[in-house]
């Protein structure tokens, strides 16, 4: 994994959104930061960010298939203790099937 060894210790605590508007910018952030603190973030519902956020991420031609992993779901996995289907049940104490109830309410709501 690409990082800076010259980051400032703050900047581990912050995580960074990868709407970079530009290939090299985008890698710039990972090779200062560390793909591990890079997420896609988007303005919806405002109409000024890229119509496709995650192909942004994942068809950047200077990030490594792994970058692109991590930037495209695995850091946002990280941060919320979620596996790699987006559950977490053992953080919130309930049961499998309690946990996916309530995601079904979400959706519904």
């Amino acid at each position: 994994m690409r990082r800076s060894p010259n980051r400032p210790a703050y900047m581990r605590r912050i995580y960074y959104d990868c709407m970079a508007f530009a290939a090299r910018c985008a890698a710039l952030l990972v090779d200062l930061v560390g793909a591990d603190h890079v997420l896609i973030g988007s303005d919806y519902p405002f109409d000024m960010g890229p119509a496709n956020p995650v192909a942004e991420a994942t068809e950047n031609p200077l990030l490594s298939a792994d970058e692109k992993r991590q930037i495209a779901g695995g850091t946002a996995a990280a941060i919320f203790g979620l596996d790699a289907e987006g559950r977490a049940p053992e953080l919130t104490g309930l049961t499998r099937d309690a946990f996916q109830g309530l995601r079904l309410q979400a959706r519904r709501d």
